[in-house]
C-alpha cells in the first residue's frame, strides 16, 4: 500500500514536473515569439526611417538643383542685359562721333567756301 502511495506520489511529481517543463517551454516559446515580433517591428521601423531619409535627401537635392537652375537663369539674363547696354552705349558713341565728324566737315567746307571767296 505504502509502495503504491509512493509510486502515485512519484507519478504525480513526474507529471507536475513535466507540466512545469511544458509551461517553461511555452513561456520560452512565447518570449521568443515576442522577441521575433519586436525584431520584425524594429526592422520595419528601420526600413521606414531609411525610406523617409532617402525621400528627404532626394527632395533636398531637387530643391538645390532648382535653386541652381534659377540662379544660372538670372546670371544669364544679367549678362544679356549687360551686353545689350554695352551695345547701346557703343552705338550712341558711334553716332556721337559721326555727328561730330559731320559737324567738323561742315565747318571745314564752310571755311573752304569762305576762303575760296
Amino acid at each position: 500500500m505504502m509502495m503504491m502511495m509512493m509510486m502515485m506520489m512519484m507519478l504525480m511529481m513526474m507529471i507536475t514536473m513535466m507540466m512545469m517543463m511544458v509551461m517553461v517551454m511555452m513561456m520560452m516559446m512565447m518570449m521568443m515569439m515576442m522577441m521575433m515580433m519586436m525584431m520584425m517591428m524594429m526592422m520595419m521601423m528601420m526600413i521606414f526611417i531609411i525610406i523617409i531619409v532617402i525621400i528627404i535627401i532626394i527632395i533636398i537635392i531637387i530643391i538645390i538643383i532648382i535653386i541652381l537652375i534659377i540662379v544660372i537663369i538670372i546670371i544669364i539674363i544679367i549678362i544679356i542685359i549687360i551686353i545689350i547696354i554695352i551695345i547701346i552705349i557703343i552705338i550712341i558713341i558711334v553716332v556721337i562721333i559721326m555727328i561730330i565728324i559731320i559737324v567738323i566737315t561742315m565747318i571745314i567746307i564752310k571755311v573752304v567756301i569762305i576762303l575760296s571767296y
